[in-house]
């Protein structure tokens, strides 16, 4: 996706590489535990992140993502850390053609479901997921809740800042999609520059996910506001994570 191959460069600023590499690990240590997680699929792994996050926990993991820019630098972080790692270049469409073997794990986060543009093509990815995990494999989604960003129409998401760069992230509301945009501002020799990367995303809600779910032999699901498993509340969680597990 040309979107995540323009911003490869500053992904990894903007979304605090190295400060969540730590900061995470002890939710994924608790979740390896209680699930058994041996092996594991990372899609839409971006950068590597928790593809390398895993690895580094005992579970091989593979990473898989859309965007070869985002996969160069995911390899790199793996080779600087000393890990052998195996991404792929794939869609979340393309990975039960293109992977032989089954997981015990599938972990989808960071808001990647939406990039999905019609309800036939996350059924199809929802059928994806469920054709390589082994039965009782455990799956992870994490999305934005839209049902709060819907109802309150906040078009400014964030700002924030990583040395001379300045990103500010805010939305387009359309009938049904919304438009992310990421404005880029930087100082280059006394003179402010920027750029604009947007991308079109479908404002998924719960029980879209679920239908989907339910449609391709997941039970056990359960919802919550965040990857420490707090409650979720419909109109005030900022986002929707969603468990469950394979027949």
């Amino acid at each position: 996706m040309k979107f995540y191959d323009d911003i490869a460069g500053i992904y990894d600023d903007m979304t605090r590489f190295s400060e969540r590499l730590d900061k995470e690990k002890p939710f994924f240590q608790n979740l390896i535990k209680k699930h058994y997680i041996k092996t594991a699929l990372d899609v839409a792994c971006g950068t590597g992140l928790h593809t390398i996050l895993l690895n580094e926990l005992g579970v091989k993991t593979v990473g898989v993502d859309i965007s070869a820019k985002m996969l160069n630098i995911a390899k790199t972080h793996a080779k600087n850390r000393r890990l052998d790692v195996h991404f792929l270049n794939l869609t979340m469409n393309e990975l039960s053609y293109n992977i032989n073997e089954k997981f015990d794990a599938l972990f989808c986060l960071g808001n990647s479901l939406p990039h999905l543009q019609t309800d036939s093509e996350l059924d199809n990815a929802i059928a994806n997921f469920a054709g390589i995990l082994h039965k009782k494999g455990f799956l992870i989604l994490q999305l934005l809740n839209y049902a709060k960003i819907l109802k309150t129409k906040k078009r400014i998401v964030n700002i924030s800042y990583k040395d001379n760069h300045e990103f500010i992230r805010f939305y387009d509301f359309y009938e049904n999609k919304i438009q992310f945009n990421i404005l880029t501002i930087k100082k280059e020799n006394d003179k402010i520059v920027h750029s604009l990367n947007s991308t079109i995303l479908v404002p998924y809600l719960q029980d879209d996910i679920t239908k989907a779910l339910k449609n391709h032999g997941f039970h056990e699901i359960n919802v919550f506001t965040n990857l420490q498993g707090h409650a979720f509340q419909k109109h005030t969680s900022d986002n929707l994570v969603i468990t469950a597990i394979k027949n």
